[in-house]
């Protein structure tokens, strides 16, 4: 086989094995920052204000997917493999064109192909935006390295379009001038690939500064910045994150690992160092754009993830393939086993991710966690929603997520700012807030996040949050019962006296309460221990301007609903409370074994 039939083989071989190592992918959903995504494709959401940052990853690609896809995750899933893969092959394209011996651009190749930095992009749909912005700039290189008028302005447009995508991009500018700088490249129109890097120079100094206007960067938002401890400290997180043959990464990096990250980035630039003063520029490349390509993300205080070091694995692979003795010929098999062992690592590395649960029993790694709540969120919407032929009852038309708050500054929030606020909890970021729901659900549903249901729609089905998902509590008649339950368990008396109230009033003849101890999200015995505590609390309300026919109905209520929950007889409950007596005047009795439950109120 002629040379270049056998570069273009392993080139097939590099991308069948990223797709076929990377299918466990396929089967993901929806979460986080993706349901914001689809809402501005779909038109539900809040359009751009002013010009947006990542254009491309986080405009175009969805307003394309959403028309011709739309809930299905599926083709942008596959879209996301085949982008790895062609990325792959830029990889050890780049190698070949910078005189890399055939086995040592493949290994580049496969090192790529292999990384575990690209789990969560690829599972992921908003890692969408790594992999168009690392695809890109790789393609951005390749061309550059081609030479040649037209490729340059390839070159010029793929870096431009890889800046659009994400911040990884945005030095390529600065590569580019080292190659000129250095000669590195045999481009013989040196004032036009000038003027072209420059232009890009400025285009990325135009989108970082969009960017930072985009991203709140104070000292207590999200994307906060340090100085150069933060970059030091993420230098060497990202450093052991690029050492760690995976599958699963550490959920925290303790001190040693940052250290040897560290350490590995001065080995890189030593050794890179010592092979340019032998006149090898490869290697010093190599670290150059392994910086490059991180630089965006160092100086974040929070915002530190092992797949923001994806593109990374590039150079890594790169600079890999320069440590292959230059001498070394191996047969054709070698390289089928390599495609093998990558494809194996590749593949069973994700379901390796995928299965791996923490102390809790939950998924361990949180894109995974995330997408495992959101699948059964919106699961439950169809099943109730008439979503699912021939699941639950008749349809709901209207939807309220109710998040009781427990303890806390939870409790003091939600007296605060009212019903309608609620905490951002790990299921409700998962769904994204109410678009989650509202995307699967029929047209015309009607959702809302509450921590109360006062305001509540009187015939909304009400779906209670757990740390794992959600109780089905009915509509708001019935909901309201078990929300003064809870209420009433937790000690949260007010809200428990306001929920009974409500209650009442959309129970105006007789109480029907439909009860499942599995549905409650606290024990029941807390209720029933908390039982006359409430009813002396109760009796104290008098002195705050409660009537005694208030009082006296509440009392009523509560017994009876914990009568029925727990089984026990109003009589035997009462035994040792304050209650009120009717046709006495409000007179308040202690009650006692011997009380006639008809003297009783």
């Amino acid at each position: 086989m002629r040379p270049g039939g056998l570069d273009r083989l392993l080139e097939i071989g590099l991308l069948l094995a990223a797709v076929v190592g990377r299918l466990p992918a396929l089967g993901s959903w929806w979460t986080l920052d993706d349901w914001g995504q689809l809402a501005r494709a779909a038109g539900i959401g809040p359009a751009a204000e002013g010009l947006p940052a990542r254009w491309l990853s986080q405009h175009a690609w969805w307003s394309l997917a959403w028309p011709l896809a739309g809930l299905d995750p599926d083709p942008q899933t596959l879209a996301r493999i085949l982008l790895h893969g062609a990325g792959a092959v830029l990889v050890a394209r780049i190698g070949r064109r910078t005189g890399l011996p055939r086995v040592s651009w493949f290994l580049a190749g496969l090192v790529f192909v292999a990384t575990p930095l690209a789990f969560t992009p690829l599972y992921w749909a908003s890692g969408i935006q790594e992999l168009l912005g690392a695809f890109f700039a790789l393609l951005a290189v390749d061309r550059w390295l081609a030479g040649g008028r037209a490729n340059l302005g390839l070159a010029l447009g793929a870096a431009l379009l890889s800046m659009l995508a994400k911040e990884n991009g945005l030095g390529l500018p600065l590569l580019f001038i080292a190659l000129l700088w250095f000669g590195t490249v045999g481009i013989q129109d040196r004032p036009f690939a000038w003027a072209m890097t420059m232009f890009m120079l400025l285009f990325a100094v135009s989108e970082g500064a969009l960017v930072m206007a985009h991203f709140a960067t104070g000292e207590t938002d999200p994307y906060a910045l340090g100085g150069g401890a933060v970059i030091l400290s993420n230098l060497g997180s990202f450093g052991w994150w690029l050492l760690t043959p995976g599958p699963v990464f550490a959920s925290r990096l303790s001190w040693l690992m940052g250290a040897a990250g560290a350490a590995f980035f001065l080995l890189w630039g030593l050794w890179a160092w010592a092979m340019a003063r032998g006149g090898r520029l490869l290697p010093a490349g190599t670290f150059l754009a392994a910086l490059l390509v991180l630089g965006p993300a160092l100086p974040l205080r929070t915002q530190i993830h092992p797949y923001l070091a994806y593109l990374a694995a590039a150079p890594l692979g790169l600079a890999l393939g320069c440590l292959v003795p230059s001498r070394l010929k191996p047969g054709r098999a070698v390289p089928a086993g390599m495609l093998v062992l990558a494809v194996a690592w590749s593949f069973f590395g994700m379901r390796i991710r995928l299965a791996n649960r923490n102390e809790l029993g939950f998924p361990a790694d949180p894109v995974v966690r995330a997408t495992s709540l959101s699948w059964q969120t919106t699961r439950t919407v169809r099943q109730w929603t008439g979503g699912e032929a021939g699941t639950g009852p008749a349809p709901a038309a209207s939807l309220v997520f109710l998040q009781v708050p427990v303890q806390g500054r939870a409790v003091e929030d939600a007296a605060r700012f009212g019903p309608r606020w609620v905490k951002e909890s790990e299921i409700h970021r998962a769904c994204g807030g109410s678009v989650g729901p509202l995307l699967s659900g029929p047209p015309g549903l009607d959702v809302a996040w509450r921590n109360s249901l006062e305001g509540a729609p009187p015939d909304a089905l009400v779906l209670t949050e757990t740390a794992t998902g959600f109780n089905v509590w009915g509509r708001t008649p019935n909901a309201v019962l078990y929300a003064a339950l809870t209420d009433l368990a937790l000690g949260h008396f007010e809200r428990a006296r306001r929920h009974l109230l409500l209650a009442a009033r959309l129970h105006p003849d007789t109480v029907n309460f439909t009860f499942d101890e599995g549905q409650m999200i606290v024990p029941l015995d807390l209720a029933v221990e908390n039982l006359p505590r409430f009813v002396d609390w109760s009796v104290q309300q008098l002195d705050n301007g409660a009537s005694r026919f208030e009082v006296g109905g509440l009392q009523d209520l509560i017994f009876d609903l914990v009568s029925v929950a727990s089984g026990r007889p109003v009589r035997e409950l009462r035994q040792g409370s304050r209650i009120m007596i009717p046709g006495s005047g409000g007179e308040l009795r202690q009650a006692s074994p011997d009380t006639s439950p008809g003297k009783e109120r």
